[in-house]
């Protein structure tokens, strides 16, 4: 695994990425939002992966969900948008 480049334009959520990077283990994308209205939509680009769909697991500060399965996500036109709600973390894992 390696840490990939990952660049969020918005100073109320964060981003950090780990590739593949010939390991056998999922690419792996980590979004923490810290928004205070309810959600934050945001679009994830996507490069250098031949991933197109990720699995989402989302975690909620209030700890009413806890690495909550919540969908398969594809990537369309190189990027994932994903509605953040706020004070949670979700973590997208690639599946193909």
């Amino acid at each position: 695994m390696a840490v990939a480049y990952a660049y969020l334009a918005n100073p109320q959520a964060h981003i950090i990425a780990f590739a593949e990077n010939d390991s056998g283990h999922p690419d792996i994308i980590v979004l923490t939002s810290n928004v205070f209205i309810w959600s934050l939509p945001v679009e994830i680009k996507i490069k250098g992966t031949n991933s197109t769909k990720f699995k989402a697991f989302r975690t909620c500060e209030d700890g009413f969900e806890l690495f909550k399965e919540i969908g398969l996500f594809e990537v369309k036109n190189g990027s994932i948008i994903y509605d953040s709600p706020r004070e949670t973390t979700t973590t997208f894992i690639s599946v193909d």
